[in-house]
This record gives C-alpha cells, structure tokens and sequence, in this order.
C-alpha cells in the first residue's frame, strides 16, 4: 500500500529588513528577507504601497545567494512612508505572510551655496563684527537655517532670512581659533550642511596677528606712534589697540 506524506508546513520567513530604512527620492531601496523550507519554497513575493499618489504593487523578489531573496528599486515616486510585506509559499502550496515594514523616502536636501565669512578690517573683539551668510533653496520649502560656530564650545545660532538668503551678524568677543558650517532642514526634515571652514580672530594686543603677543607687536605700533589717524573704511587700525583713535603709548 503507497504511503502519502502531506506536507502542512509553511515557509519560514526571517531576517525582513529595508536599507536604508530612509532614502531619498530616486535613490534604491533594497528589500531583503531569508525564506526556507521543510521541502522547497516555490514563490517568493513582496507587496508594496505608498503614500497618495503611488501605485501599490505586487511582484516576486529576486533570489540571491542560498535562501536569500531580494528586491532592489528606486522607483518609488512620492515622499513618505512607505509599507511592505513578504507572502512565501512552497510547492505544496503552504504559504506564510510577515507582518507589515516601513521605510521612508525623502525629498532632497536643501541646498546651501554662496557662504561668506566676512569681517570688519582690522578684526577686534571690542567694536570688531563678523557676518556670515548663505543662500539656501529646497523644492518644497526651507524650515530652518543655523549657524554652528565652535571654539571652546559650540554654539547654534539662527541666521535672518532676505528671500533665500540667510545672514548673521555678531561681534565675538573672544579671540580664538574657530570652525564654522551651515545647517539647513526643509519641512519634510531633509537636512544638509555646508562644509567646515575655518578662521582665527586674534586679540587685539597681537597687533600682527602672527598668534603671539610680544616684541613685533611694539615694533607695529611704533611705526605709527603718535600719528592722528586717517581712518580706514571701517574707521580704525589694527595699532591702535585700545581703540580710541590714535596710536600712542597707551597702546603699547
């Protein structure tokens, strides 16, 4: 008499992960699971919808290596969330569904250009300034632009807006070696950032700027010891220290 084995057994689905779980539009989103079975698996299938506007679908992934199982595509044309299930079945026709995965795709970044650091000249940390700005435009619309300066600490401050250009003045008041960049985010919490740039504000007493305050700083001053100033654009000299129009000895 033949014996017949009947298989009940589902596929076993595991390892369901998303990368990246947050992309950005246009880019590819790779949808990868491990599916095995007590005899074979059959058919391995992803379904997957979006937010308004996309066609959700369902298609078979691709097998990689082993019992790994695939989907890599970038066609997903709207920002938001996104979900997703994994349905198995084997030749004996048992099949087994995951729960439902998300992932996320975002709109670009904001784009920041045009930033300028500029100081008064001389620089002084009495009744010096600094302004830093940028231009930042997004295709949806910018939320907020900063300024991240850091010396001994850092610091966070918001830039004014003029249309798409953003502005910060300050005087710093402390003499120090900075960085400073840009950061940006739009309302759908894209973010972006310009790239590090450096600069040094010296003290006043360091009349060279060379880092050091000694013998060549009198040597300056000396130089112009004495004279009425004819005052530059920005109203002072660098040897004129103390900042009250002349250079004389209560600078040295």
């Amino acid at each position: 008499e033949d014996v017949k084995i009947i298989d009940n057994d589902k596929p076993m689905i595991a390892d369901v992960a998303a990368y990246p779980i947050h992309q950005t539009l246009g880019e590819y989103v790779n949808i990868t699971c491990t599916v095995t079975d007590n005899i074979a698996v059959d058919t391995v299938n992803v379904s997957i919808s979006g937010p308004p506007g996309f066609s959700s679908f369902n298609t078979s992934m691709n097998r990689g290596n082993g019992e790994s199982y695939y989907y890599n595509q970038s066609h997903y044309t709207q920002v938001g969330m996104y979900e997703f299930y994994i349905l198995a079945t084997d030749i004996s026709g048992n099949s087994n569904v995951t729960p439902v995965y998300f992932f996320e795709i975002t709109g670009p970044p904001p784009e920041i250009s045009n930033v300028t650091f500029i100081t008064s000249d001389p620089p002084d940390t009495d009744i010096g300034w600094e302004n830093f700005s940028c231009t930042v435009t997004d295709n949806t619309a910018v939320d907020e632009v900063k300024l991240v300066l850091t010396g001994d600490t850092q610091v966070e401050y918001p830039m004014s807006k003029d249309g798409d250009d953003y502005y910060c003045n300050m005087t710093l008041s402390t003499a120090d070696e900075y960085t400073y960049h840009i950061w940006a985010n739009d309302t759908n919490r894209n973010y972006n950032t310009s790239a590090y740039q450096p600069f040094n504000l010296s003290m006043n007493e360091d009349v060279n700027e060379d880092g050091k305050v000694h013998f060549m700083d009198l040597v300056r001053i000396s130089l112009e010891y004495n004279d009425e100033l004819d005052p530059p654009i920005d109203g002072w000299l660098r040897e004129d220290v103390n900042n009250d129009g002349k250079v004389h000895f209560m600078d040295l």
